[in-house]
């Protein structure tokens, strides 16, 4: 799908139980990627925008049901750390408890591809609050309106309901200031 392989991942600011809203993880759906898109024919656009990625319908995530897969709601504590395997099919769930979900994406990459000015950029879009690309050494970004099912995310809000109060050892996961 893409030219790499990427690993995503998140970084828990707060506690993630079953009732928060939290990342779903379609088990075992990376190593049926390319045979999915194979078998269904499906082209999906995939570069380094902002909207470079493949929102799946419930006729899809059939598909990943037949051959096995199943969804993992990850819970975490403040701190953990979540790799994934990016080629697999996930989402986030909304919460059905009251705990404010806050987490930071990463995405690691060697220091060397940054710029001096992306650094800079990058942390300008944290204290902003707001979100790179996938590919944050290509050029970082806000990325856009997240979109679900071709249109944007009805969801999506600029800035979190509940404004974060980021303690340093918060900063420093999210690679604010230095560690």
């Amino acid at each position: 799908m893409c030219e790499y392989e990427l690993s995503q991942g998140q970084v828990a600011l707060t506690p993630c139980g079953p009732d928060d809203g939290g990342l779903i993880i379609l088990r075992g759906s990376a190593a049926l990627q390319a045979q999915f898109f194979a078998e269904t024919g499906i082209q999906p656009a995939q570069d380094s925008g902002a909207r470079s990625f493949y929102t799946y319908t419930p006729e899809d995530l059939a598909w990943f049901y037949r051959h096995g897969c199943e969804l993992v709601k990850v819970n975490c504590d403040v701190g953990d750390l979540t790799i994934w395997d990016s080629r697999s099919v996930h989402y986030n769930c909304a919460p059905v408890g009251d705990q404010i979900r806050e987490v930071v994406y990463v995405c690691y990459y060697p220091r060397a591809l940054f710029t001096p000015e992306q650094l800079v950029r990058k942390k300008e879009l944290f204290d902003a609050l707001r979100q790179t690309t996938h590919w944050p050494q290509r050029g970082v970004s806000h990325g856009g309106v997240p979109q679900r099912n071709g249109a944007d995310d009805p969801h999506h809000r600029a800035q979190p309901i509940k404004p974060p109060v980021f303690t340093e050892r918060m900063k420093k996961l999210a690679g604010a200031i230095p560690f």
